[in-house]
C-alpha cells in the first residue's frame, strides 16, 4: 500500500468460497502520515439493523425481550467464568441511555426509535422482576396473599420494601457514578 502511494491495486478477494477480483486506490491519511487501504462500515445501517431485525412487530418484541432476559440469564446464572462481570460492565444507567439516544439521533430517527422501543420493553420486563418496590413485587404479595389467604404484615413488607428502596437507589448512584466517568471525566482526566 506505500509503495502504490495513490495508484490503484488489484486485490484478491475469497467472497462465500469464489474468487473475485476488484481494485482500489489507497488514500493518505493526515493523522497517521501515511497512505491507507481499508474499508469503513454504514455505522447507520448497522444500528438500523440492530434495533430492527423483523419486520413482524410481534417477532421484534419478542427479540427486544430474549436480549433482557440473555443480560439476566448472564448476570444470574453464568454459564462461563467471567461472564457475569462482563454482563454488568455492559450495563448502563440513565446518562447512558441518553447519550445513546443523542448519537442514534444523530445519525437517524428509525434508528432513535428502534432504540426507545427496545428501552421500553426491557424496562417493562424489569418492572415485572419480582423485586418489593416494582410492580413484580406489588404481584408477589398479591400473590401471597391469594396463596396464604391472608395478608402479609404491614410491618416486613415496610421493611422489605425500605431495604429494596435502597438498593435500586444504590445501584442508581453506581450506574450514574459509573457512566459520568466513562462517557464524560475519563476523557478529560485523560486529556489533562
Amino acid at each position: 500500500v506505500a509503495c502504490a502511494a495513490g495508484s490503484p491495486l488489484r486485490l484478491g478477494l475469497l467472497r462465500s468460497g469464489e474468487r473475485v477480483e476488484a481494485a482500489a486506490t489507497p488514500a493518505f491519511d493526515e493523522k497517521t502520515g501515511r497512505w491507507m487501504l481499508g474499508i469503513a462500515f454504514d455505522i447507520a445501517d448497522m444500528d438500523a439493523k440492530q434495533w430492527m431485525k423483523y419486520r413482524n412487530p410481534w417477532k421484534q418484541v419478542r427479540g427486544d425481550a430474549g436480549a433482557i432476559l440473555r443480560i439476566l440469564r448472564g448476570l444470574f446464572f453464568p454459564t462461563h467464568k467471567g461472564e457475569a462481570g462482563k454482563v454488568a460492565g455492559a450495563i448502563g444507567g440513565p446518562v447512558s441511555i441518553f447519550a445513546g439516544i443523542w448519537q442514534w439521533l444523530l445519525m437517524s430517527i428509525p434508528v432513535t426509535l428502534g432504540f426507545i422501543r427496545f428501552l421500553n420493553v426491557n424496562l417493562a420486563i424489569l418492572n415485572l422482576l419480582p423485586i418489593p418496590v416494582l410492580d413484580g413485587g406489588h404481584v408477589l404479595f398479591a400473590l401471597w396473599e391469594g396463596v396464604t389467604r391472608r395478608k402479609p404484615s404491614e410491618k416486613v413488607v415496610a421493611i422489605v420494601v425500605q431495604v429494596f428502596v435502597v438498593l435500586l437507589i444504590g445501584l442508581f448512584a453506581i450506574l450514574l457514578f459509573k457512566d459520568t466517568w466513562s462517557i464524560f471525566l475519563r476523557r478529560f482526566f485523560e486529556k489533562g
